[in-house]
């Protein structure tokens, strides 16, 4: 199932823009959470706000899959012992090592100013965009090295914000074969 939903292909960039009233809210968003048990809760990986307990993390897995999806059946399996809640709502998985990522204080037009610490993109999302401006104002974007996504979830509105899928920027600086085949 998750394979219509996208595929991996060097060259492009699975790219998603959106507002979140606060930005951590959006971190939280894109980033994995983790099942820790309680034996393993002295270990130094162990960080509350990255991490859930056995109990808190089903509890969190049921508000997940309290969404019901064409892959959940695929996902609840992929789930046993971390999260994320961007891979659910979208259908899709990817490796945090390579996601590419940013926000702006304030919601913006400007490429510039939102693509401030990723500059290497800005040309490619020109490109893409047919022009040196969005079309709306956003604070935050995100996007998937080596990911050409094709799903049928095209935004997501939740309680923190909303995120929607731009399209498939081509771009060869950070979609590489590197990083699809860790994507894989």
């Amino acid at each position: 199932m998750l394979a219509k939903l996208y595929e991996r292909k060097a060259g492009y960039l699975g790219f998603w823009v959106g507002n979140f009233k606060d930005i951590e809210d959006f971190y939280k968003y894109i980033q994995s959470f983790y099942c820790i048990f309680e034996e393993d809760k002295e270990e130094e990986e162990y960080n509350p706000e990255y991490n859930f307990l056995e109990k808190d993390f089903n509890k969190e897995l049921e508000k997940i899959f309290s969404v019901n999806k064409e892959w959940k059946k695929d996902f609840q399996e992929l789930f046993e012992e971390y999260f994320n809640r961007f891979e659910y709502d979208f259908g899709v998985t990817f490796d945090e090592d390579f996601q590419i990522c940013g926000n702006s204080e304030e919601p913006t037009d400007e490429l510039e100013i939102l693509f401030k610490e990723w500059e290497d993109l800005i040309e490619p999302v020109k490109k893409f965009l047919g022009k040196d401006k969005f079309d709306k104002k956003y604070n935050c974007f995100f996007g998937i090295p080596s990911c050409k996504y094709g799903g049928a979830v095209k935004k997501i509105s939740n309680e923190w914000g909303e995120l929607e899928f731009l399209g498939n920027v081509e771009e060869d600086f950070y979609s590489n074969d590197i990083a699809e085949e860790y994507n894989s």
